[in-house]
């Protein structure tokens, strides 16, 4: 019986010895596995704050662009007024100018009408523009109010 006890307690040794191997076996396994669980999390983090980070590379830039488009954007405005500004002051210029031209010739020309109407009426008889007015049958228009013609009139 000894002899069958020694057995039974050598067996159990044996049984618990190939155990502990496993048991180790085990345990580093699940180490292991704790470990790449860990370290996948320290990599997702990793992953994110680095995503993160070029989201915040890629805002800066936007916005860096942003702001260059609205300074190109102004420049060029700006650019467009001063061309309108230099073509615009000559063309008013131009047109005082023609204006003054035109003004001029218009009396010009009523003074030469004039005058061919005085060679023609001859040099003894001075032609009012108003007596002028009546023989082509023009009326007159002025200013003068109603009793200022009354007046003229009966002067007459």
């Amino acid at each position: 019986m000894q002899d069958s006890q020694v057995q039974d307690d050598n067996s159990q040794v044996h049984s618990v010895e190939e155990q502990e191997p496993q048991l180790d076996e085990h345990e580093t396994v699940t180490h292991t596995v704790e470990k790449q669980e860990v370290d996948q999390r320290v990599a997702g983090r990793e992953k994110d704050r680095e995503a993160q980070e070029h989201q915040v590379e890629l805002h800066q830039a936007g916005e860096a662009k942003v702001q260059q488009r609205q300074e190109t954007e102004e420049q060029e405005v700006s650019q467009q007024v001063t061309t309108v500004m230099n073509a615009t002051v000559p063309a008013e210029a131009e047109a005082e100018a023609a204006a003054t031209s035109i003004d001029t010739a218009a009396e010009l020309e009523a003074k030469a009408a004039l005058e061919a109407v005085k060679v023609e009426v001859g040099p003894d008889r001075e032609l009012s523009l108003e007596a002028y007015s009546a023989d082509l049958g023009v009326e007159q228009k002025d200013d003068k109010g109603e009793k200022e013609k009354e007046e003229e009139k009966e002067e007459k």
